[in-house]
């Protein structure tokens, strides 16, 4: 899957024609300027997480580059693994991520100059990842329930509107980053037993937490996907936030 800047093309003209619809009309809708607090809403926030090669640069742009061409305000900040240098112990590395995260989620909920926020990981990511370090013996149960219950009190899980979890499989994973050869030296993540685990962590906190029985969850299984279906069942699920946001 191409992790180029996408050109609206990307979408078969139908479904581009009722994207765009959906969108005029949340535009119409979503003022973030209104200075009355009893009309005006934070921006929208997503958080897009999942595998690597799985598709989240791709959904990022599609949503940035959509959002951005029909005239909203987007605030799409830095990935915190790429923002936060120095060393990176586990979970410490990843408690700063989900912090980084976190103030760019706060500045974001007070903003009058944005429509939308596009996280690349955010709570959920740093859920996920006490996940798998509890599983590979990294932090003990009681640690993994004090940090998670951390990243998801209200006054953080309130602050995000929808979470996409982006999924392929080690297979798929080696064949985008690597094209259709196999990997020869497996890195530290990129191998099949890291990879499988994190799969895994994703999986059970999905299913330990019933995300499945809630619309701000989308598990979206990217193997059997073509560039164009990712970047409509993003757009998709998005606009379908962004309704929920002005309808509640």
């Amino acid at each position: 899957m191409s992790r180029k800047k996408l050109d609206a093309n990307v979408l078969s003209p139908e479904r581009s024609a009722e994207l765009v619809s959906l969108a005029e009309n949340v535009l119409q809708r979503f003022d973030p300027t209104q200075e009355r607090r009893s009309v005006w809403r934070r921006p929208l926030a997503i958080e897009l997480l999942g595998q690597p090669a799985s598709g989240k640069t791709t959904a990022q742009s599609v949503l940035r580059h959509f959002f951005r061409r029909h005239k909203f305000e987007v605030h799409a900040p830095r990935e915190g693994a790429e923002a936060i240098e120095g060393p990176r112990p586990a979970p410490d590395y990843n408690l700063h991520t989900v912090e980084w995260a976190l103030h760019h989620a706060r500045l974001l909920q007070h903003s009058k100059q944005h429509h939308v926020g596009i996280f690349d990981r955010a709570i959920y990511d740093g859920v996920v990842r006490m996940e798998h370090y509890l599983n590979d013996g990294v932090i003990t149960s009681q640690e993994r329930e004090i940090i998670e219950g951390y990243f998801l009190l209200p006054a953080n899980s309130r602050l995000f509107d929808l979470h996409v979890f982006l999924m392929c499989q080690p297979n798929t994973t080696f064949k985008r980053k690597h094209g259709v050869e196999v990997v020869h030296k497996p890195g530290k993540t990129l191998n099949t037993e890291t990879l499988n685990r994190l799969y895994g962590a994703h999986q059970r906190v999905w299913d330990r937490l019933g995300l499945g029985q809630d619309s701000r969850f989308v598990w979206l299984d990217s193997d059997q996907l073509n560039q164009r279906e990712v970047a409509e069942k993003i757009l998709e699920v998005a606009l379908a936030a962004f309704e929920r946001h002005l309808t509640t």
